[in-house]
């Protein structure tokens, strides 16, 4: 490997004809603050100037056209770069943890960002992503603090896991039309962002995706989401309202648990199965309406909804998980489509939330049949009104 002499004043020059800066050929140097690259580098390899913790400027030559995994990796003093014309990826973790970072300019020869390429960069405030980037790899903006507001391109059809994860200041972000997948744990943490539309085309929302997002007040879902996945919005506190399309066949485990800004929901009858703790500790729920085609409601789903006042039941559940709906403490009218309460097996009828402060609404027809049960029989009243 060659070495390269760097001056009483950190300064180093790059010999002319020099074709590559190679893998770790500056790595660990402390002393580097500045650095001189010739026009005839085309490559700058894996870790070249990776914890160079007191470089703060470098000017990298339009010949560039490739740079390496973790080149600029934990160079805490460097301030701001622009990346030629001419490079197409910017490798794993090439300026992850430069915390000094204030700016990039990317040029439209960039079609991929790898994976941590900008983690961890703390003062990076902005980033215009070209329209040429395809790719936006796993944790590639990963607690980037400081951004406020990003707009992806329309060529980009992948975010990747975690990819905005950790970014705190983050307050708005433009998804195009052209996204297809929102990764795992994508925007998790973003504890500013204020509202989000997912594109149609979208058909998966990550598990975690949005995570103790707790400023998000508003979600548009496109009628291309089959899947929300487990803990997707759980902790979004100031969550409202969300719709939720008839596309939709699976909500996942906790997907909305402490949603405690949630006021009402309505499950459309594409979903099959209402997973356990979906809606775990939303205090603020007051109603819940459930569509014929349900046919499951898991473990907890319901569990610590002190505000919910009623809900519906199709007559398609036939199962109730443990504790679905303990502690509704404020839960008073209950709507059940079942023609006969012989229809209810015992194990459903126990998980039910039947108290004496329960109005119970059941179909035209029935009211005797169910005031006869021996459990139904405990509820406040008891009124045939449901066609």
């Amino acid at each position: 490997m060659e070495q390269f002499t760097i001056d009483e004043n950190g300064h180093c020059v790059i010999p002319a004809g020099t074709i590559e800066i190679g893998e770790s050929a500056f790595a660990d140097r402390y002393s580097l603050k500045s650095v001189e690259i010739p026009s005839s580098v085309t490559s700058i390899g894996n870790d070249a100037f990776a914890y160079c913790s007191c470089l703060r400027s470098i000017e990298i030559p339009s010949s560039v056209t490739s740079i390496g995994n973790e080149a600029f990796a934990h160079c805490s003093c460097l301030r701001s770069i622009e990346i030629p014309n001419g490079v197409i990826e910017i490798g794993k973790g090439a300026f992850a943890g430069c915390s000094a970072l204030q700016s990039i300019e990317l040029p439209s020869s960039v079609t991929h960002i790898g994976d941590e390429a900008f983690a961890y960069c703390k003062g990076l405030q902005s980033i215009e992503l070209p329209s040429s980037v395809t790719h936006i790899g796993n944790s590639a903006f990963y607690g980037c603090e400081s951004f406020e507001s990003v707009e992806i391109p329309s060529s980009v059809t992948h975010i990747g896991d975690k990819a905005f994860a950790c970014c705190r200041g983050l307050q708005s972000i433009k998804i195009p039309n052209g996204v297809i997948e929102i990764g795992k744990w994508a925007f998790y943490c973003c504890e500013s962002l204020q509202s989000i539309k997912i594109p149609n085309g979208v058909i998966e929302i990550g598990k975690w995706a949005f995570y103790c997002c707790k400023s998000l007040q508003s979600i548009e879902l496109p009628s291309s989401v089959t899947i929300i996945g487990d803990k997707a919005f759980c902790g979004c506190k100031s969550l409202e309202s969300v719709e939720i399309p008839s596309s939709v066949t699976r909500i996942g485990d906790e997907a909305f648990a402490y949603c405690r800004g949630l006021q009402s929901i309505e499950l459309p009858s594409s979903v099959t199965i209402i997973d356990n703790s979906t809606f775990f500790g939303c205090s603020g729920l007051q109603s819940v309406r459930i569509l014929h085609g349900v046919i499951e409601i898991g473990e907890w789903a319901f569990l610590g909804c002190e505000s919910l006042q009623s809900i519906e039941i199709p007559s398609s559940v036939t199962s109730i998980g443990d504790r679905a709906f303990l502690k509704c403490k404020n839960l008073s009218s209950l709507t059940l489509h079942y023609k006969e309460p012989i229809d209810l097996s015992p194990k459903l009828v126990a998980e039910l939330p039947i108290s004496d402060k329960i109005t119970l609404h059941v179909p035209v027809g029935t009211g005797d049949a169910y005031r006869h049960h021996l459990e139904f029989s405990k509820v406040k009243e008891v009124i045939d009104n449901v066609r």
